[in-house]
């Protein structure tokens, strides 16, 4: 099981989702945890080469009667020659008027993480 490293730009993300989602905190720090390097999709347009893969799983909100389509995305960076899980953000589906734009929050994110743990 890869190790996580939670970046201080990701924590800021997840204590303002866990703070909205009081009823899920711990589902949603158990999948979290729990998150491997090989689980969720790769994310398409977001190609950073062969020992770093950005991937996005859903965390389900059953306590709040949302549904699959309103599931959290949770967004990771798998560094393959570290063993390592960098959480880059956190957010529900539907918080972004499109795809695209999610994409290109998630861009922003991943640069923020990206010069947090060392890599430019």
């Amino acid at each position: 099981m890869p190790k996580i490293h939670y970046t201080e730009f990701f924590q800021n993300k997840f204590n303002k989702t866990l703070k909205k989602y009081k009823k899920s905190q711990n589902r949603i720090q158990e999948e979290i945890n729990s998150t491997d390097s090989t689980d969720g999709d790769v994310i398409p347009g977001l190609r950073l080469g062969d020992e770093l893969r950005l991937r996005k799983v859903r965390i389900r909100l059953p306590e709040y009667k949302t549904g699959k389509s309103g599931s959290l995305r949770f967004i990771f960076l798998f560094i393959q020659p570290k063993d390592t899980i960098v959480p880059v953000t956190i957010y529900k589906k539907g918080t972004y008027a499109n795809e695209q734009k999610a994409i290109e929050e998630i861009k922003k994110s991943l640069k923020e993480v990206l010069k947090e743990i060392g890599f430019q």
